[in-house]
């Protein structure tokens, strides 16, 4: 080894002697290149190594012009050479790994970003739309009921009733679930029906139970405000029709459960207020004194068992 001049970080040139030959590699990393070779003759006449090393450390030599111009092309080479090296370490960038989207260039199907438009607007009603035609419904109306007859206006909390009702309705729904994933959802994934077909077998199990628990007026009445004809059949009735006829009957019917529920608690309060106004105790709230007689009375009939219990056969 003659000479080692560093040019960067990990960029270094050698100058290396091997009986009349002298070589110049260029290393940077863990590539290694020959940049020139020549006699031992010519590289002393040259004056290689010297050119590098005063470029490398003195840019402004005080040498004749053209002896400058030439060790100025030989370091504009050697810079050449490790830009190109540092260039083929660098990977080019791999695209992230996205869902098999395929772009169909027909006029007649609906465009990539509407269709994302479409599934994000349809993400944020979802939620409403479970919470309305499921037993969700009903079961977290006659739980605030139940809670508000019981006199606990924060206990249980409102989280807490809703995951009860939300865990009921997993209960509750979770045949009509199944049905849906055979009969769409399996068929889709296979290529056996497109997804407007798997939509349209989704619908029939969906219709089966909302037009257990529709009344007939509420359907009626739909069907007078939409002006569609009365169908033969309930299973020929739109989704447009049952959805909305089945949260006006659940409504119905978790208010007469909670009347129901409130009467008894009801009878407690009159009881407490007409003992407390007989006995002369008008600044004392007959709330404060009721509320624990409703509590030991829930309790003793194990009440909880017995709404859930009720509420959960209401579906069957």
């Amino acid at each position: 080894m003659v000479e080692t001049i560093q040019l960067g970080p990990s960029r270094t040139a050698v100058v290396l002697r091997a009986g009349s030959r002298c070589f110049l590699i260029a290393t940077s990393g863990s590539e290694v290149s020959k940049v020139a070779e020549l006699d031992a003759a010519e590289w002393a006449e040259t004056e290689v190594v010297e050119t590098v090393s005063e470029v490398a450390e003195q840019p402004t030599s005080r040498r004749p012009f053209r002896r400058l111009l030439g060790r100025l092309a030989l370091l504009l080479v050697l810079m050449t050479l490790f830009v190109g090296m540092a260039g083929a370490q660098v990977q080019p960038p791999t695209a992230p790994l996205l869902p098999d989207i395929r772009i169909v260039d027909q006029p007649e199907q609906m465009g990539l970003p509407m269709q994302i438009l479409l599934l994000l607007t349809a993400m944020t009603l979802i939620p409403a739309a479970l919470a309305s035609v499921t037993p969700f419904l009903r079961i977290v109306i006659v739980l605030h009921f139940l809670r508000q007859a019981i006199g606990t206006q924060t206990a249980p909390g409102n989280q807490t009733l809703l995951g009860l009702a939300m865990f009921l309705t997993i209960v509750l729904m979770q045949p009509v679930a199944n049905q849906v994933y055979e009969q769409a959802v399996v068929p889709v994934q296979r290529g056996e029906m497109g997804h407007y077909e798997g939509l349209e077998a989704a619908k029939g199990p969906i219709k089966r139970y909302l037009s257990r628990f529709v009344r007939e007026k509420d359907v009626a009445l739909f069907l007078d405000i939409t002006g569609q004809p009365r169908p033969n059949t309930p299973e020929d009735l739109d989704l447009i029709i049952l959805a909305p006829a089945y949260m006006l009957s659940e409504l119905k019917i978790s208010f007469q459960i909670g009347a129901v529920l409130f009467l008894p608690f009801l009878i407690i309060d009159l009881l407490v207020a007409s003992v407390t106004l007989s006995l002369g105790m008008i600044q004392l709230p007959p709330v404060m004194i009721s509320t624990p007689f409703k509590l030991l009375l829930f309790v003793l009939i194990d009440g909880w068992n017995l709404v859930v219990g009720s509420l959960v056969r209401g579906f069957y």
